[in-house]
């Protein structure tokens, strides 16, 4: 099976206080955003900063923020509900985005959700820029419009693999004007970078925790972010490694109660007499597996991972310590009751309708993809859709551990 994004139809629960906050002044502690000098260049400091502690403060510029919906301030950063909290300026378009600039933040997410931001700038219909999470992994992403029209969206992106939920992560977005690119750093590292040359200038806020689409607040960020700092260059790799290392939060990010904890764990479906004869015949072709009484599709979600194995009479089988079957990464998509599951390969991916009735678990296809980029193609057609990943997948599992690992 190709890669899948799933979603869940879970509201994420958090003890976040719906309000205003605005910013105050620089706390002594706060983390330096000050770029050290690359060589045969100056130091660079932030046109804006803030950081996010017991409350917002500037860390350089003179732009307040004003934060609305479920969000909460505590330890070293604010924390949003992914629905409805977020921050903004309180002046528009405070960053040029026709020119150069760097956009960098501490994020924590809470789930995997797809194309939410961290970091944006609005225009009246949708975006100029947009720093957060994108379908399938890290992103950072500009249009050459004010549109949600396809087409006009160019992302810098990376594997599924480098994303690390719950944990620090340290973003940079790059627009270089001179070089007609755009480029992501993670953790100080490049992780992806695109051709960009048509810029266009947002006129909105720059807002916190969410951004726009199709003019209405969208892509709500589900977790924590410590500190925010703009540029107003293109920062070189070195520059970036140096904000990384000068600018780390404190502490751990704070515990979120996360969406898809639902699905952590086993789940188990056990195959018909058919289904069993045909499983067990393919391993005995191998070799690998004589007879069994009972043969179950087992899969298990651990974090913004997924697997599927066999289990024969009660045992998982492994191969070389893993599961003979797929796996790769999983995703949320927001709002819906869905989660896109990734192979390995990412070569393509599934969309599936799942939910949770007490200790069962159903999954049903909704659509399936293959190829990458602009390559992709997609169907709903179940005609057209993988067979075997079918009768694989969809069917009502039974909760068979909490524990994911194998």
């Amino acid at each position: 099976m190709g890669r899948q994004l799933t979603t869940l139809g879970l509201a994420l629960s958090l003890p976040l206080l719906a309000g205003c906050g605005q910013t105050g002044d620089r706390p002594p502690d706060s983390p330096d955003a000050t770029v050290a000098p690359a060589t045969g260049k100056p130091a660079l400091e932030p046109m804006l900063a803030w950081t996010f502690g017991d409350e917002a403060a500037i860390q350089a510029g003179d732009v307040d923020l004003e934060f609305s919906g479920g969000h909460e301030f505590a330890g070293n950063a604010v924390t949003f509900d992914g629905r409805t909290g977020f921050g903004a300026s309180v002046v528009e378009a405070p960053v040029n985005t026709n020119a150069s600039f760097s956009v960098s933040a501490w994020v924590s997410a809470a789930d995997p959700v797809q194309n939410t931001a961290a970091v944006s700038q609005v225009g009246e219909e949708a975006a100029s820029f947009y720093l957060g999470f994108g379908e399938t992994g890290w992103n950072f992403a500009m249009k050459n419009a004010d549109t949600n029209e396809p087409g006009h969206t160019f992302r810098a992106t990376t594997d599924p693999k480098l994303v690390d939920i719950g944990e620090w992560t340290h973003l940079v977005g790059v627009h270089d004007l001179e070089e007609g690119e755009i480029r992501l750093y993670v953790n100080g590292v490049v992780g992806g970078a695109v051709a960009f040359d048509q810029p266009w200038q947002a006129e909105g806020e720059l807002t916190i925790g969410r951004s726009q689409a199709h003019f209405a607040q969208a892509d709500f960020w589900p977790g924590s972010i410590a500190s925010v700092a703009i540029y107003s260059d293109a920062l070189t790799a070195e520059q970036v490694r140096s904000v990384h290392e000068a600018s780390q939060p404190t502490g751990a990010p704070p515990v979120v109660v996360s969406r898809s904890a639902a699905l952590t764990g086993t789940w188990d479906y056990v195959l018909d007499e058919a289904g069993r004869d045909a499983v067990l015949e393919g391993f005995r072709r191998e070799g690998l597996v004589d007879s069994a009484d009972e043969v179950a599709v087992r899969i298990g979600f651990d974090g913004n991972d997924w697997w599927q194995g066999n289990v024969f009479d009660g045992e998982l089988f492994l191969l070389d310590g893993v599961p003979e079957g797929d796996g790769g990464s999983f995703f949320l998509v927001p709002g819906e009751p869905l989660i896109v599951l990734v192979g390995a390969s990412d070569q393509g991916h599934v969309v599936i309708d799942w939910k949770i009735e007490r200790e069962a678990l159903t999954l049903t296809a909704v659509e399936a993809c293959v190829g990458s980029g602009a390559e992709m193609t997609c169907t709903r057609d179940r005609s057209e859709m993988d067979p075997v990943a079918l009768s694989v997948m969809e069917h009502t599992f039974t909760r068979s551990g909490d524990d994911p690992s194998y």
